[in-house]
């Protein structure tokens, strides 16, 4: 069933989401390898946004890259399709 006060999974990632990290977060991956995540020790307005994982996706456009979140509730992972567009390929119910 999953989180019933957590907000609804976008199918499309929004370019503004922040990249967090703590008790949970969202990660980078590279060909199926982690590249790149936040510092947990961020204040929240300091993250990267999914726009800064886009900037970085453009520089190696042959390569399969994915944004995973993984929190208590809920999980999700977002594969590049192309310019700005991050579509929804997996989502679950979290670690908890």
């Amino acid at each position: 069933m999953g989180c019933l006060n957590c907000p609804q999974t976008e199918e499309k990632l929004e370019m503004d989401t922040v990249m967090y990290n703590g008790f949970g977060g969202y990660t980078l991956r590279k060909n199926g390898e982690y590249f790149e995540s936040a510092d947990v020790n961020l204040e929240w307005y300091k993250n990267p946004t999914a726009q800064d994982f886009e900037k970085l996706a453009r520089k190696d456009k042959k390569a399969k890259w994915e944004i995973e979140m993984n929190l208590p509730l809920r999980d999700a992972t977002w594969e590049r399709k192309g310019r700005n567009n991050w579509i929804l390929t997996k989502k679950g119910n979290g670690f908890a």
